[in-house]
């Protein structure tokens, strides 16, 4: 069948009844709320983070003003000593004066000669007691980013376990069950039996409602919009516990409509809900999780995704007898056996039964046919000078006899 004898329409969408049961709420909501309690953890240590980086740039401040201070102080005993040097210097030369004339009076000197004394050591004092204050200081720096250095690995340690907890969370919101009904309509070639059109609308049905699940399911995770994104990346292994076929026929020019109820359940990949947050795959080793998985007890259904290519255009791609028009083809299918078709005119036909246990992509390669000859054909070569040519005819292999009243056997491998 070529692709634009049957058209799958979406405007079957609109009847879609979920009755979500969703697999341990409870749990959900214990999970949900040590995402919001670790998200507040991780608020009120970003707090502390910013008042303790406040705190550490206060005493950062008061180190470099101590550090200030010394150096003025540094500069400051220079310039005394040289004046009480200098004052020094006056008291002995007007001791040597006193030797020559005892009436000299050395009061003023020595009075001058103190004072610089006293302010030397006062300002060694102050330098004393700024050593001893700028050790204090930078013990207690020391001491806030060793606290900063912990209070950033707190904040990483909380970040980490948000990261899983939000594993956990999205990893028990992707484990769903749901009755989903849906109703799509398909067009139905002219030459096609009813029978066909049947098998072609419930196939296409059942597509449509896997499609729908999943689409669901992705709607009410509370990280929806992350978690489509990276959705193409994902293996859901939506299982069909049960689907019946509630009813089925033709409404208008060949427009046939299928309503389906089927009983879904998902089994995503253990890795699954790293990739939808973009986490590495670490985040999703856990023995726990794969060990508490129940085998169900009825047969279900396992979908995969299925995408077909080729190397040639308008081609047309028939998967167990249904019709899904030129590649590239992408669908979703029961895992399992399939007959795989896929053929254009002129080329030899790819046609394999293929057995599906994941998602996988096929690659198709058509050879161009060559030009055989059959028995009995008859054929003429044109020459160049158009003149007539004698006739030649496909004979195959055997015993042969030729030549005038075929008297010669000739034997033809």
């Amino acid at each position: 069948m070529k692709s634009n004898r049957i058209t799958a329409l979406a405007f079957a969408l609109s009847q879609i009844l979920l009755s979500s049961h969703m697999l341990a709420n409870e749990t959900n909501i214990v999970t949900n709320d040590l995402v919001v309690a670790l998200e507040q953890k991780l608020a009120n240590k970003r707090g502390e983070i910013v008042r303790h980086a406040e705190n550490l740039q206060t005493q950062i401040d008061t180190l470099e003003t101590l550090l200030t201070e010394r150096e003025s102080l540094a500069g400051k005993a220079i310039e005394l000593e040289k004046n009480r040097a200098l004052a020094q210097e006056r008291l002995d030369e007007e001791f040597r004066r006193l030797i020559e004339n005892p009436d000299t009076d050395l009061n003023q000197f020595r009075d001058a000669y103190q004072a610089t004394w006293t302010l030397v050591k006062e300002n060694q004092q102050s330098t004393l007691q700024n050593t001893k204050t700028v050790s204090e200081q930078q013990r207690i720096i020391t001491r806030e980013n060793r606290q900063k250095q912990l209070l950033v690995s707190t904040l990483a340690n909380l970040q980490e376990a948000k990261k899983e907890a939000r594993v956990k969370r999205l990893r028990q919101e992707l484990t769903v069950s749901d009755s989903i009904e849906v109703v799509h309509t398909i067009t139905c070639s002219s030459l096609m039996t009813l029978a066909a059109c049947a098998n072609q609308g419930k196939t296409l049905t059942m597509q449509e409602t896997v499609n729908m699940f999943q689409s669901h399911m992705l709607d009410k995770v509370t990280e929806s919009t992350t978690a489509k994104l990276n959705s193409d990346r994902v293996s859901f292994n939506i299982n069909v516990m049960n689907s019946n076929v509630i009813n089925s026929g033709f409404s208008g020019d060949n427009l046939y409509v299928t309503r389906i109820q089927a009983e879904m359940k998902s089994h995503p990949d253990e890795n699954a809900a790293c990739k939808l947050l973009n986490f590495a795959e670490q985040y999703c080793v856990e023995d726990s999780f794969t060990t508490a998985k129940t085998v169900p007890k009825q047969r279900v259904k396992r979908w995969i995704n299925m995408s077909i290519r080729s190397n040639r255009y308008d081609d047309n791609v028939t998967i167990d007898g249904v019709t899904y028009g030129s590649t590239p083809v992408g669908i979703m299918l029961p895992a399992g056996r399939h007959q795989l078709t896929v053929e254009k005119v002129g080329f030899e036909p790819y046609s394999r039964q293929i057995f599906m246990n994941k998602d996988s992509v096929i690659w198709a390669n058509l050879i161009k046919q060559e030009n055989r000859l059959k028995l009995g054909k008859g054929f003429t070569d044109k020459p160049s000078n158009n003149r007539q040519a004698a006739k030649m005819v496909v004979i195959g292999g055997g015993k042969y006899h030729v030549d005038f009243e075929a008297k010669q056997p000739v034997l033809i491998k």
